[in-house]
């Protein structure tokens, strides 16, 4: 569904860092923490630790509502033209979410 270029985009717009999108991406795709860790060869642990770190990062509770984030910037993105316009006033944490 998602493009590399509309990752990079929204990894930009939502300030994660490359394992974080990475990590998002996986995620997105509905894969469990095991076959996350299983793909990035990575402990489970550590797969959990970013996931919550992306939880606490973005304001959610659940794996669902951080896929809504998602789904939001990608729309956020798309309708407001081209990326680099957005990322320059990009929000940063939590305000990312309206």
């Amino acid at each position: 569904f998602l493009s590399p270029v509309d990752w990079g985009d929204m990894r930009a717009y939502l300030r994660l860092s490359a394992r974080e999108a990475e990590i998002s991406s996986l995620v997105f795709q509905n894969r469990s923490e095991k076959e996350i860790a299983r793909i990035l060869r990575i402990s489970r642990h550590t797969v959990h630790s970013h996931v919550e770190r992306l939880y606490r990062k973005l304001s959610v509770s659940s794996r669902s509502e951080l896929v809504l984030q998602f789904f939001k910037a990608y729309i956020k993105l798309r309708n407001n033209g081209a990326a680099t316009h957005l990322i320059s006033r990009a929000p940063t944490g939590r305000e990312v979410h309206e």
